[in-house]
């Protein structure tokens, strides 16, 4: 028999990265029922910049096809996001109110329609129903991709909340919406922190690398790393990492419990799991506990050379 064959770092091409473990074939992509095409893949990390990732993954075209659905109720929707408000933060306290702001991966324009009047914004969406949605929610431009936007169309902020993890190569993505912002603007990037405590010691078993449509996991020391590499002119000028939700004291206990199970025997948590969501007519797909247990996510501000 062959030996499996190894994959390169889709970030530093490093040829020899460590597989943490397997991951299951998940028959939901973005929400939305897809059966029969997201097969088992399994979870690497790169001995030499650190990057995260899933392999093997699906063609871009396939993917494409998979975000392009019918439906628009993906995601978080309009939920309170704790790393919209530090965005909103961030923003007000370091881009003047007239700039021009891009929500890169706007979804149905819940960030967009927070941020107001206070910039000209535009949006990114690749879900063509969530992008009406959010033109239509928000009052801001919308396109389906960056090639889309006016030729020469240059932002002063340009925003990328927890849509990073979405690309195999994380560092392409940055490159174009450094590509696309201002001399001396700002890029502000959310995304889970492939660095997190919880998330090494739980491996394959942490939330965040469950969902097939999460394909890369960077970290605040992965992007110093390529900024580095990428001889970039950018430069770091914030960075923490913060709880993706906040948890009430009894829904924390709640939770590291039902992680604990999980870790434990992951196919009993979801077959259990499925089956009480069925009881009480949901969706039966049982997603992995631990939302809000730890800081494992990372906010990350880049600002351009001027």
């Amino acid at each position: 028999m062959n030996a499996r064959p190894v994959p390169a770092c889709p970030s530093c091409a490093e040829t020899n990265p460590r597989r943490i473990g397997a991951l299951p074939a998940v028959g939901v992509f973005a929400g939305h029922d897809a059966p029969g095409v997201l097969a088992a893949s399994s979870l690497y990390r790169c001995v030499g910049c650190g990057l995260l990732f899933r392999h093997p993954v699906l063609a871009a075209h396939e993917y494409d096809a998979l975000y392009g659905n019918a439906g628009a109720a993906c995601w978080s929707g309009e939920q309170e996001r704790t790393d919209w408000a530090l965005i909103q933060d961030y923003l007000a306290r370091s881009v003047a109110a007239g700039a021009r702001v891009l929500d890169f991966g706007c979804h149905t324009g819940g960030l967009l329609k927070r941020l107001g009047a206070r910039y000209a914004r535009t949006g990114i969406e690749v879900n063509e129903r969530a992008a009406r949605i959010a033109r239509q929610e928000s009052g801001a431009d919308v396109f389906t991709n960056l090639g889309a936007l006016p030729r020469g169309a240059r932002f002063d902020a340009i925003i990328a909340a927890d849509v990073i993890e979405h690309f195999p190569d994380p560092g392409k993505v940055l490159a174009s919406l450094l590509e696309a912002l201002e001399h001396g603007g700002t890029l502000i990037v959310t995304t889970g922190d492939a660095e997190a405590l919880l998330w090494r010691v739980t491996g394959t078993r942490w939330w965040y690398c469950y969902y097939p449509e999460h394909l890369a996991f960077i970290s605040e020391r992965w992007m110093r790393d390529w900024l580095r590499r990428t001889g970039s002119d950018a430069r770091i000028v914030a960075a923490r990492t913060f709880r993706y939700q906040l948890l009430s004291a009894p829904r924390f206990a709640v939770q590291s419990l039902l992680l604990a199970a999980y870790v434990i025997a992951p196919g009993g948590y979801t077959r259990v799991g499925g089956g009480l969501r069925r009881l009480l007519g949901r969706k039966d797909t049982a997603y992995p506990p631990g939302v809000g247990l730890t800081r494992d996510h990372v906010f990350v501000a880049l600002r351009k050379a001027a």
